[in-house]
């Protein structure tokens, strides 16, 4: 699994003491759909349903590609969807969340196999100091495409300077032939609040689609978080900025490991 979830949910925690500035524009309702759908039914839906919604984004993105990879805010995200992910009640109030395009010269199996199992602590810089990925199914299986489906717990340790944050991680990842050829899914949620710098994220979601393109892989990102603090004004705006560039920077990350 990649990093972008973990930055994303500790970010917006420090990326709220920096001065307001705008932020990203709302995204389009298509998008903003496709991604929700993409997220509530990466498990339960038939290949053919999920298949659909893929073809449908990457028809979006042909000509949507240039806006959304400058991001977009967005915002659905439904309760019964959340809760069905395991049998908790999440908190949503505050939910809101951002989207970005993003391409990596590299085809989807080997960017999968980065995602799936690569040492984050190598693959990302200085970030974490402990990343630990327990899989219930069988990783290799999974990145070969053998086994479609795979599912694993994530714990790490990051350092982000102002504070060390340890986070919780349930990652899901599915493999879908699609027209286009195959393409891959994962989603992920946060197991435990988070607490930093007294800003706490209460709930936390992320999805990655991995699309075929010829020699590259177009990628769409998605993170919605709920976030609250008694004590320190938050900027949404600066939050959703922070979060973009920092799923960004992780595909950036991603592309150089692969070179």
């Amino acid at each position: 699994m990649p990093p972008s979830p973990h930055r994303v949910a500790s970010l917006v925690g420090l990326s709220v003491l920096a001065s307001a500035c705008s932020g990203p524009p709302r995204a389009p309702k298509e998008l903003e759909e496709l991604a929700s759908f993409l997220f509530e039914n990466t498990r339960d839906a038939e290949e053919e349903e999920l298949a659909v919604g893929l073809e449908n984004l990457a028809d979006w993105l042909d000509d949507g590609y240039a806006e959304a990879s400058e991001g977009y805010e967005i915002r659905r995200l439904s309760q019964g969807a959340v809760d069905a992910l395991d049998g908790r009640e999440f908190d949503l109030t505050g939910l809101t969340g951002a989207a970005v395009a993003t391409r990596i010269q590299h085809k989807v199996k080997p960017v999968v196999k980065v995602i799936a199992t690569a040492d984050a602590t190598k693959v990302y810089g200085n970030t974490y100091l402990e990343y630990e990925r327990t899989w219930d199914t069988d990783a290799s299986c999974h990145v070969e495409r053998d086994c479609p489906w795979g599912e694993a717990n994530i714990r790490s340790l990051a350092d982000y300077g102002l504070a060390k944050v340890e986070s919780r991680y349930r990652s899901e990842y599915r493999w879908v032939d699609t027209a286009d050829g195959w393409a891959h899914l994962q989603r992920t949620w946060l197991l435990e609040p988070i607490d930093v710098l007294g800003i706490e994220t209460v709930s936390q979601f992320y999805l990655a689609v991995s699309l075929p393109d010829g020699a590259r892989t177009e990628r769409l990102q998605a993170s919605w978080v709920a976030f609250q603090s008694d004590t320190i004004p938050i900027s949404t705006d600066s939050a959703l900025n922070q979060t973009i560039k920092s799923l960004v920077d992780t595909e950036e990350d991603i592309d150089v490991w692969l070179d």
